[in-house]
């Protein structure tokens, strides 16, 4: 898992079925395979683990861009 702040609004799609909506300005803990994606297209910026994060507020971020939409 990398952390990222997004530059641009990004869909990353896992697999063909489910796309990951990510928004301009938000920082999440993403997998790696989304990271580089992001970072290759210049959507994404690699950055520090922030110093409020725990890892409950890891787990939201992820399981929220997930459900997002629903």
């Amino acid at each position: 898992m990398t952390w990222v702040r997004f530059i641009t609004n990004f869909d990353f799609k896992p697999r063909p079925s489910i796309t990951l909506a990510f928004k301009a300005g938000d920082v999440r803990n993403v997998t790696r395979a989304c990271a580089a994606a992001a970072i290759e297209r210049g959507k994404a910026e690699k950055i520090e683990r922030p110093a409020n994060a725990s890892r409950n507020y890891a787990r939201k971020a992820v399981i929220s861009a997930a459900h997002d939409g629903r």
